[in-house]
This record gives structure tokens, sequence and C-alpha cells, in this order.
């Protein structure tokens, strides 16, 4: 079952709802990573393994991939949306993506 408007959904939910589906599951936990960072002052590693239903080892490494590609970045012990995402907001901006983050 896909979920509609997943731009608004809560993490939760789109953790709920990937866990339904079949695809690739590397892609769809880092992109749950990405979508429970995306709150003000950012996350730890715990509380972003927490959210996105992930131990922290696979977070990790999933987090080191998410920031080579610059779509986090890490500050202290915090990660939060990089520029990568930034560029895909401003991308969007002409109605072709649709990506909110």
């Amino acid at each position: 079952m896909l979920m509609e408007n997943k731009a608004h959904a809560a993490p939760q939910d789109v953790v709920a709802a990937t866990a339904k589906r079949h695809g690739v599951n590397a892609l769809e936990r880092g992109l749950r990573l990405l979508m429970v960072v995306n709150t003000p002052g950012g996350l730890t590693l715990s509380e972003s393994a927490r959210r996105a239903g992930l131990n922290k080892t696979t977070a990790l490494r999933l987090f080191r991939s998410l920031e080579r590609m610059a779509f986090v970045q890490r500050e202290k012990d915090r990660y939060s949306p990089g520029a990568a995402v930034t560029a895909l907001q401003a991308d969007g901006s002409s109605g072709a993506s649709g990506l909110v983050v």
C-alpha cells in the first residue's frame, strides 16, 4: 500500500508504510533517516535510529553515505539535512519534482 501525500506524513507513518512495500531496503532506510532528521536542530545518532526504527550501527553506516553525498550534515553529535536536500528543494520549486523534505 503506497501512502499518498508522503511529503506531509509523520516519520512514523512513513516507517509503517515502508515496511509494507517491496523495494530497495537500504534506500528506504536511508530515506527514513533523512526524513527523521528534518527537525529543527537535527537529531543525535541514537534519536535518529530510534525514530527511523533502525539499529544504531545501521543508522551510522547510512549516515556516512548520506554525509558523503551531502544529503546530511553533522555538527558535533547532531545530524540534519545537508546541502543536497536544499538543492533538491530549490530545483523542486519549479514544480518539476514536488519533493518537500
